[in-house]
């Protein structure tokens, strides 16, 4: 990793509500990002009680609280990206990784989720007994699927064990529904023998 990157996981925080604090503050500022709808999602106005929030999210439901973790890369003591991972609704040998992710527009282009925080992501599902990790994308990130797409469906990659998509990337061949919100999938097999009903999440 970068010298200038860190990433902080969050459920080993000792001190949770003081981060918090600076996760607000961070929220705050990636909310005024008008590049992309999702920032609606980044809002601290009434996070206490809009579930959307990520604040919300973290703090009230606290999705990712011993079913999942979520991790932030800081740059020089600031955040400037984030994303969760946590065990399916649907499965539990099926992890949804790359929630909720943001990263800040200076870092966009540098990929750095995929970078710095996925590897972490495919650690914590191999600790925990995962069988597959599935990343999905809304409608208006949708695009995001041929990004991986250009790298070959199913195609084994020459990569390190400890990276996504090194056995080679899979579609769910249909939309699916995660947290009522129809999405498209790709996913990541830790066992390359199991294969998940994603008929039972087969959105309309």
């Amino acid at each position: 990793m970068d010298k200038n990157f860190k990433v902080i996981q969050y459920g080993l925080i000792e001190n949770q509500e003081q981060y918090f604090e600076k996760i607000l503050k961070w929220c705050e500022t990636e909310s005024k990002d008008s590049s992309t709808p999702a920032a609606i999602n980044m809002r601290i106005d009434d996070w206490q009680t809009n579930e959307d929030t990520l604040a919300y999210i973290l703090h009230n439901k606290r999705r990712f609280y011993k079913r999942g973790e979520y991790f932030f890369l800081e740059v020089d003591d600031q955040i400037v990206a984030s994303a969760g991972i946590y065990r399916s609704d649907f499965d539990n040998r099926v992890a949804i990784g790359g929630a909720r992710s943001w990263a800040n527009a200076d870092y966009r282009a540098q990929f750095v989720i995929g970078r710095y925080l996925l590897p972490l992501q495919l650690k914590w599902a191999k600790a925990n007994g995962f069988k597959t990790i599935v990343l999905t994308f809304n409608e208006y990130n949708a695009r995001l699927v041929n990004h991986f797409k250009r790298s070959g469906l199913g195609i084994v990659k020459k990569r390190n064990p400890d990276s996504f998509f090194y056995n080679g990337v899979f579609e769910v061949p249909h939309p699916i529904m995660i947290k009522s919100t129809k999405q498209w999938a790709i996913y990541h097999k830790i066992d390359e023998e199991y294969e998940p009903n994603w008929s039972l999440i087969k959105a309309d």
